[in-house]
């Protein structure tokens, strides 16, 4: 891979590009929270930051599979829960860019995770993943009252993929160190039993999160970003 990296730290808004009106406001709040926490390495250039009503997810990342740069951060405006996914979307670009080899998720094997992926394997949010992975499909009562069959093997092996676990992982650290209410209220929708999503755990109790947290603090300053 072409080295993407360079070696000084910057705001985590100097790597992005100018995003669109209708997203700008939750990309804002999103950068000021990781502000808050640690500075990233600068990129040779802005990722660009697009604006996709289309698209099916909140957001997404995408990068050239041939060079492993950047390609941009695409931000659904429809969505409920934009700067909980800004943030999201972030940890994959350092993820993939900033900690281990460029172009290249450090989360999946690089030594300087193994700390991390100690941390994560240990939470019994990961094992009751596993669980549900293995169970194939769970009874779910609905809104309407109806307890119907759900289908979860799928859905809780995408989100076992490492860089989903690091992702998730590390919305969940920058919106407790950053004292963010909009991420951590956003956090939260994910858990009410109203909500779907809650049969699946995409993240942590809080009394499941602390050695997941302490591993985030020791690798900001094992990689000079703590402010």
């Amino acid at each position: 891979m072409i080295g993407y990296v360079k070696e000084n730290l910057v705001g985590v808004g100097s790597v992005l590009g100018a995003p669109a009106a209708d997203v700008s406001r939750a990309i804002r709040s999103a950068v000021a929270a990781i502000n808050r926490v640690h500075k990233v390495p600068g990129l040779a250039r802005p990722v660009p930051i697009v604006s996709d009503a289309a698209m099916v997810e909140g957001g997404k990342y995408r990068w050239d599979k041939e060079t492993g740069r950047p390609v941009d951060m695409r931000l659904n405006p429809r969505g409920d829960h934009q700067e909980l996914t800004t943030v999201l979307e972030i940890a994959h670009l350092l993820d993939h860019q900033s900690i281990g080899l460029v172009g290249e998720f450090a989360s999946k094997t690089h030594p300087r995770m193994a700390d991390w992926r100690k941390a994560i394997d240990s939470t019994r949010a990961l094992q009751k993943l596993e669980d549900l992975r293995a169970a194939r499909s769970i009874p779910f009562k609905f809104s309407d009252g109806v307890v119907r069959q759900v289908h979860i093997e799928a859905r809780a092996g995408y989100l076992l993929e490492p860089p989903e676990l690091f992702s998730r992982s590390y919305g969940q650290f920058i919106a407790g160190a950053s004292e963010s209410a909009r991420l951590g209220s956003q956090i939260d929708g994910f858990r009410r039993p109203e909500n779907p999503s809650s049969v699946v755990p995409y993240f942590w109790d809080e009394d499941d999160f602390g050695d997941v947290s302490k591993a985030f603090e020791s690798l900001i300053i094992e990689l000079g970003w703590k402010k």
